[in-house]
């Protein structure tokens, strides 16, 4: 790959995969307590987001014909 590729890049990537393994690596002892934190309070937040999209939307359509 160095043979091909600038330096640069080879030399970029190897240092992001090694950034990138590192914070996996320090992450991991607290990744039970952050997964059910923030997956349910993502999980609560993205119902919210779609449904208020969904509303609002209806509620433009219904607008628009009219209907109440």
């Amino acid at each position: 790959m160095a043979m091909r590729h600038p330096k640069s890049i080879v030399l970029s990537g190897a240092l992001s995969a090694l950034f990138v393994m590192t914070v996996s690596l320090l992450i991991y002892p607290f990744s039970h307590y952050l997964c059910r934190v923030f997956i349910s309070s993502y999980i609560l937040g993205s119902h919210y987001v779609a449904f208020s999209a969904a509303k609002s939307h209806l509620d433009g359509v219904l607008v628009k014909c009219n209907v109440q």
